[in-house]
């Protein structure tokens, strides 16, 4: 499955709907924009740095490994 972005953009001009003519909002009316993004990312996947293996389970908690230069 894959991400996908929603966004959900609403304005809202507080005013009066009833004029007979169309104008810009005055800076008196309230005026708010919202915008909202819904992500939903993609199952993370292992990643592996080149050149690097994948260990056995009884190697990971190796003390060999943990003082490796």
């Amino acid at each position: 499955m894959q991400g996908f972005v929603v966004v959900i953009h609403v304005v809202l001009f507080w005013a009066t709907e009833h004029l007979a003519q169309a104008r810009v909002p005055r800076l008196s009316e309230k005026s708010c924009e919202f915008v909202l993004f819904l992500l939903d990312s993609p199952p993370k996947r292992e990643t592996l740095v080149l050149g690097e293996e994948r260990s056995r389970p009884s190697e990971k908690n190796s003390l060999k490994r943990e003082y490796a230069l």
